[in-house]
């Protein structure tokens, strides 16, 4: 730094400061980064939320189905609809879980 200084009076002191200014914008891009990926967490979590409890209505929906189905003589459609109302539902659960970042259940 003495020899930058000899060379031209400040250098040195302009070399820190672009150096302190450098780190300062990193630090700031990384605090957007970081609130970025929370705010997409978010999302992701609001999102996963929502697609469960479409879950929730469509299983509902699908069982009262297939109580119809069965109670008027539709057995074997109404056992395809309820094996893929429960397929559907547990693919809705296990998917929003993973989307909010938790472990899928066991």
């Amino acid at each position: 730094m003495h020899a930058y200084n000899k060379l031209d009076e400040g250098t040195s002191r302009r070399l820190w400061d672009d150096y302190f200014e450098e780190r300062a914008t990193e630090r700031e891009s990384a605090r957007e980064e970081r609130a970025d990926r929370r705010r997409a967490m978010e999302i992701n979590g609001s999102l996963a939320r929502r697609a469960q409890n479409y879950a929730a209505g469509a299983a509902v929906f699908f069982g009262a189905l297939t109580v119809v189905l069965a109670t008027g003589g539709h057995e074997t459609v109404a056992v395809v609809t309820a094996g893929t109302t429960i397929v559907g539902t547990v693919t809705a659960l296990v998917g929003g879980r993973l989307l909010k970042g938790e472990d899928p259940p066991a």
